[in-house]
């Protein structure tokens, strides 16, 4: 008898506030790999999506039955390693900062 395939899912948890409203939307984006999920909360962590993460968890399966959910650690370290190996977003970086340095000296 064969087994069925293992697939695991990835969901990222988000928080989006839909323009002209007030309340808060909470929805959950889902990729096929990792890597894909990480790459996009490191675009909502830059700001070239709009809304906020709040966590993100796999689903694994083995054919349609759920064998395990698990939480995915370390998200955040990982959408920093992402997000420091865009150059733009770096050098955008070294320019808030030296801003804001400017700013408290005039202040």
């Amino acid at each position: 008898m064969a087994t069925a395939p293992t697939t695991t899912t990835y969901h990222l948890i988000v928080d989006c506030r839909p323009a002209y409203r007030f309340e808060i939307l909470r929805t959950t984006d889902d990729y096929d790999t990792l890597e894909d999920l990480v790459r996009a909360a490191a675009d909502y962590q830059a700001g070239e999506l709009r809304g906020e993460v709040v966590g993100a968890y796999s689903l694994t399966f083995s054919g349609r039955f759920l064998l395990y959910p698990a939480s995915i650690d370390r998200l955040g370290a990982m959408i920093a390693e992402d997000l420091r190996a865009r150059p733009e977003w770096v050098r955008n970086q070294s320019i808030y900062a030296r801003q804001d340095a400017r700013r408290e000296r005039a202040s």
